[in-house]
């Protein structure tokens, strides 16, 4: 009877293996005589295929039933060294492969000058909704890098996503790769790539050692392949050109670097549906689509690189980020992305160190490189525009800061910003020369020609009504913070200069 009982649950077992092998939840297959490795998620949402005969690369990528990799180029790792490129794509001896259940190791992979070569391990390893990839660096010699691929991804052309998500919470929109070479560039490693049509997503997210420094690189190549570059650094990579994060027909975003020793990042890599980890909701009486495509694009687009967020645009030439633009933190309400907060709240921080002058005044707009600046005023890519002083950067601070602590509720965070944000709201207050509870701008008269807010263009001047209003705002919401974090006696003064303003605009 027991031996009976025994058979049947080995047969249950038999059973059950060979029809998780049918729903594409089957093991890791290696076949060591063509040199080729099969591995996917256990749930089979996502495939990678492996080529390790006389090269080492990742020949084919398949998300959910989608093609996104199926190159000459793949996924491989590569270096820059005196102008050439090396590669493990191709041209390199077969390194050593070994399988340990569903984990994959392939050892040895050589590839570089021949005095300046560079070893690696690929470690793969898959679970039920993802597969990791630890890549082990190892570089021979002291060596400076012109440019590196921690790994490099290629997808098969432009069309395959509709664009990316690095984890600054901006946006590489395929759209803005308009000519060959245009590539743009963050201090992120964390990216989502996603396709509206066919609703898939790629998820990448690095996992790196303790001082080690992440970057990306987003690029069009001349024959239509979209590539993604990772780097892994000691120290964090600075840009070639001035502060450029985007470059129309250019791939040299990063400066060279110094690379040394060993090094190793451990890569998550998750297919998802875009549907089910981006859907907005039901907007009644909207395409709930084009909403949804507008947060995840035009909303996004302001997002130059960690720390520097406004509403402008990254392809821009120049790149700005202007300081004086009140909804920034509201926005992140609608695009309802942690990384988009979490950005903004390194940005402010940024300002707050960067931008706010010793007498309050907060510069008006960062740029990647000196064009619209007042001279002399141009310091760390902050900058007083040329025509005009927009004293509404100083009440954007205020109000931004203010609007992100309602989203993120860190009393610890919001009471960080309370000198500079009373320096920035003093600074203002002291320009009510004639004590009516109204603040003059710079400009007297329309006649000087000079920009005094956001609308930088129209010469409003003396006491720009468009400025006090957002004073007003500011004082409001300013008061509140003051009384939460325990200062009654600030909060009390600026409710009383409310009641002068209000006083003031409707004498009117």
């Amino acid at each position: 009877m027991r031996q009976k009982h025994f058979r049947s649950i080995c047969l249950l077992i038999i059973i059950s293996q060979i029809f998780s092998i049918a729903k594409g939840q089957g093991p890791t297959v290696h076949d060591s005589e063509s040199g080729k490795i099969k591995i996917q998620d256990k749930k089979g949402n996502l495939k990678l295929n492996i080529d390790y005969s006389n090269k080492c690369i990742i020949d084919n990528v398949e998300i959910l039933g989608h093609a996104v990799v199926s190159n000459n180029r793949g996924v491989c790792s590569s270096v820059k060294l005196n102008g050439k490129i090396y590669t493990t794509a191709s041209g390199i001896g077969s390194p050593e492969v070994k399988t340990e259940g569903e984990k994959i190791v392939i050892d040895s992979i050589k590839f570089g000058e021949k005095e300046n070569m560079v070893t690696e391990k690929w470690i793969f390893h898959s679970d039920s909704e993802y597969i990791d990839w630890t890549i082990e660096r190892r570089y021979e010699k002291n060596m400076t890098l012109e440019d590196t691929g921690f790994p490099e991804w290629s997808f098969n052309n432009m069309e395959t996503w509709t664009g990316a998500f690095p984890g600054t919470g901006g946006v590489a929109w395929c759209k803005f790769f308009d000519r060959v070479d245009a590539s743009f560039g963050n201090h992120s490693g964390r990216v989502t790539f996603w396709n509206q049509q066919n609703k898939t997503c790629l998820r990448i997210e690095p996992s790196q050692p303790a001082g080690q420094h992440v970057a990306v690189r987003f690029s069009r190549q001349p024959d239509n392949r979209f590539t993604l570059n990772y780097s892994v650094t000691e120290d964090e990579l600075r840009t070639k050109y001035s502060l450029s994060r985007f470059i129309i027909d250019h791939q040299d975003i990063w400066d060279s670097f110094d690379a040394m020793g060993k090094t190793s990042i451990t890569y998550r890599l998750t297919a998802l549906n875009y549907d089910e980890e981006y859907s907005r909701g039901d907007f009644r009486g909207f395409s709930n689509e084009s909403v949804r495509s507008v947060l995840n694009t035009i909303a996004r687009v302001g997002v130059i690189d960690e720390k520097l967020m406004g509403s402008n645009n990254w392809h821009l030439d120049m790149g700005f980020v202007c300081l004086h633009e009140h909804w920034v933190a509201q926005m992140g309400l609608a695009i309802n992305d942690h990384d988009y907060q979490e950005n903004y709240r390194r940005t402010l921080d940024y300002f707050r160190d960067n931008a706010v002058a010793g007498d309050g005044n907060v510069k008006d707009r960062w740029a990647y490189r000196i064009w619209d600046s007042e001279p002399g005023t141009f310091e760390n890519g902050f900058y007083e525009c040329q025509w005009g002083d927009l004293l509404d950067a100083n009440t954007d601070y205020v109000i931004n800061v203010a609007e992100l602590f309602q989203l993120n509720g860190d009393e610890g965070w919001v009471r960080s910003h309370k000198l500079q944000c009373e320096k920035a709201l003093g600074f203002l207050l002291n320009r009510d020369s004639d004590k009516n509870g109204l603040i003059e701008v710079f400009a007297s008269s329309h006649s000087e020609k000079k920009g005094s807010d956001w609308i930088d263009v129209i010469w409003a001047s003396w006491e720009n009504a468009f400025i006090n209003a957002k004073l007003y705002y500011a004082l409001i919401q300013w008061a509140d913070i003051e009384e939460l974090t325990g200062d009654p006696t600030k909060a009390g003064y600026y409710r009383n200069l409310l009641k002068g303003v209000n006083s003031a605009s409707i004498s009117r």
